[in-house]
C-alpha cells in the first residue's frame, strides 16, 4: 500500500482512506480506492561465495514477454565456516 502526503495531511482524504481500509476484506476491495495498492513483484537471490552469504532484492518485471530482474538493494552478511 502507498499513502500520499496529501492523504495523510487532509482530514477529508484521510477519512476516506481509513474507511476504505476498515471496510476492505480483500486486496481487490482495496484496489477500488485509486492509487492505494501498488504491485511491485520482487524476488530474493541468495548465493554463497567462499564464506560469505550474499542476498540481493530484485524487482521482477515483464519486458516484451520476458521476465527481467533488476537489483533494488544489496546487502552482504558475512559468515565464516568452521
Amino acid at each position: 500500500m502507498q499513502f500520499t502526503d496529501e492523504q495523510l495531511s487532509s482530514t477529508e482524504k484521510f477519512a476516506a482512506l481509513f474507511t476504505a481500509l476498515r471496510n476492505a476484506r480483500t486486496i481487490a476491495d482495496l484496489e477500488t480506492f485509486p492509487g492505494l495498492v501498488e504491485r511491485r513483484p520482487a524476488a530474493v537471490c541468495i548465493t554463497k561465495e567462499g564464506g560469505t552469504v550474499l542476498a540481493r532484492l530484485q524487482r521482477v518485471s515483464l519486458v516484451q514477454g520476458n521476465i527481467q530482474l533488476s537489483d533494488v538493494a544489496a546487502k552482504t552478511e558475512g559468515t565464516k565456516n568452521g
